[in-house]
């Protein structure tokens, strides 16, 4: 299989700066009988990986007297060698002259930085001053930044018909090993080719620019070595506090266009291509369009890791093979686990929730099961195996769970000794299939904090000592939960859910 087929018609869209800073407003005396006041007298930047520009920053200069200031230079003290750029009242440049500020009125000073490539591991700090000269007085309004080396990847191709850039990761000898000691970004889509291993070791944090995405090509192989400290971080480029939890700021698509129409289906942030095989534990995945899409034939381990905030989906299966414990999978625009076309699912201990609080409702359920595909004029069944067992799965619609079968072949589904929330209409009375559930809980499942997305057990609940220790000793057998430090068994069984909950 080829990378541009695997990629076709994935773009790249442009990071567009915005923001504005805002604060106190400090004064500062003009011994020439003015007073010039500030919105505030330093500008903040969250931490910039370096060559990577930042979001803009502003800040607003007044003059509350009865007469006209004249500010006779504004100028960056470090000058043209300064890591910031400014823009004055709408003048770019690192320095004006013989500004006149008429009495009540204001000018805007924007700021943007771009960290250049040192060699430290750790972040830095980069600090520079806006100086205001009037007649003797000299005031400074202060622009300060952390800045953090990383390992970049960017585009070596940049295909034509609107194929996208995309690079193939350099690998000798079969594998390439990623170390914790400085983040890794992503510029556009970061293609695993067949025969080579990334191994992702503990700690690291991968970094995803505006619609990149780590794609695992046929025949590749991911394996993530997250340890309960030191989980493998994959997030967007962006640090600043208030994109902390921000869903869509990373991950592909695909773009077709049909008679001057243009379509787009979103893909994963990890993508697992068809026929490749992916080992991720003790991760966090977060904020993309979609967190992790598996295609047929591709394999994929999941343990004590945590996927939310995703636009899409959490986790999509397709066709695919994928088994797993001690999972939360949580807060998606879309489905937080979609398994779809068929496929051979298996999960122990995963809590799958929903409490999406983005712009718009949400109107799927935290869980879908799909055996056909549908092109509009025929049908394809496919064969697909489900369960859940020691599970949560729960939202705050009123079913969380979708059914979207064809009856041959027969799905093999399995809710076993697990919480779920479905229509109270539907019937669960098969044996086969729901065996010793809690359905539809009163009063209602509580978690220790949806909206920052931790699902530990709240309260005393149903949920507590409900699980079946032989499911929880199955090969492989799960000793402690999704923290990697909690026993599975603290009171007379364990709990249900991907968390213990602690007396």
């Amino acid at each position: 299989m080829s990378v541009k087929r695997a990629l076709a018609a994935v773009t790249l869209a442009v990071l567009v700066f915005a923001g504005v800073f805002s604060s106190c407003k400090p004064e500062i005396d003009n011994p020439e009988g003015g007073v010039l006041v500030f919105s505030t007298d330093t500008v903040q930047f969250d931490t910039i990986f370096t060559t990577m520009g930042s979001t803009t920053k502003a800040f607003k200069v007044y003059n509350p007297s009865n007469s006209t200031i004249r500010i006779d230079n504004i100028k960056l003290a470090g000058g043209t060698a300064s890591q910031f750029r400014l823009n004055i009242d709408g003048v770019a440049g690192t320095e004006v002259n013989d500004i006149d500020l008429a009495s009540g009125d204001s000018l805007f000073v924007f700021a943007e930085v771009t960290v250049d490539p040192q060699s430290q591991n750790t972040p830095f700090v980069i600090a520079d001053s806006v100086v205001f000269t009037s007649g003797s007085s000299v005031q400074k309004v202060m622009l300060v930044s952390w800045g953090q080396d990383a390992y970049f990847y960017s585009p070596t191709t940049f295909a034509d018909e609107g194929l996208p850039a995309f690079s193939v990761l350099e690998c000798t000898g079969g594998g390439v090993t990623w170390t914790n000691d400085k983040p890794h970004v992503i510029f556009g889509s970061l293609v695993v080719q067949a025969g080579c291993t990334l191994t992702i070791e503990a700690g690291c944090q991968v970094r995803f620019y505006k619609n990149s995405s780590l794609v695992i090509d046929e025949g590749a192989t991911l394996i993530v070595n997250g340890l309960p400290d030191q989980k493998v971080f994959f997030a967007g480029t962006r640090l600043e506090d208030y994109l902390e939890d921000a869903p869509g700021q990373w991950g592909t698509y695909i773009q077709i266009i049909d008679n001057g129409q243009v379509f787009r289906s979103t893909i994963g942030g990890i993508w697992l291509f068809n026929n490749s095989i992916a080992i991720i534990n003790h991760a966090i995945i977060k904020n993309a369009y979609r967190g992790i899409q598996a295609n047929p034939g591709s394999t994929l381990t999941l343990t004590n890791t945590e996927i939310y905030n995703n636009n899409d989906i959490g986790l999509l299966g397709v066709g695919a093979t994928i088994t797993g414990y001690n999972n939360v999978i949580a807060n998606a625009g879309g489905y937080s686990v979609a398994l779809a076309n068929g496929g051979t699912y298996k999960f122990r201990h995963c809590t799958f929730a929903n409490y999406w609080g983005g712009n718009t409702a949400r109107q799927t359920p935290t869980l879908l099961l799909n055996n056909y595909s549908d092109d509009g004029s025929s049908i394809t069944p496919y064969a697909l195996t489900a369960h859940f067992q020691n599970s949560i799965i729960y939202g705050n619609i009123d079913s969380e769970i979708g059914f979207d079968l064809v009856s041959s072949p027969s799905p093999d589904l399995l809710f076993e000794k697990s919480l779920i929330k479905i229509d109270p209409e539907f019937d669960t009375n098969v044996p086969s299939v729901f065996v010793n559930i809690i359905k539809n809980p009163f009063p209602s499942l509580d978690f220790k904090s949806t909206f920052e997305n931790n699902y530990r057990l709240d309260t005393l609940t149903v949920a507590q000592d409900a699980a079946d220790i032989n499911i929880t000793n199955n090969t492989p057998s799960i000793i402690t939960d999704n923290t990697g430090t909690i026993n599975r068994i603290i009171g007379a069984a364990p709990d249900m859910g991907a968390f213990e909950r602690e007396y």
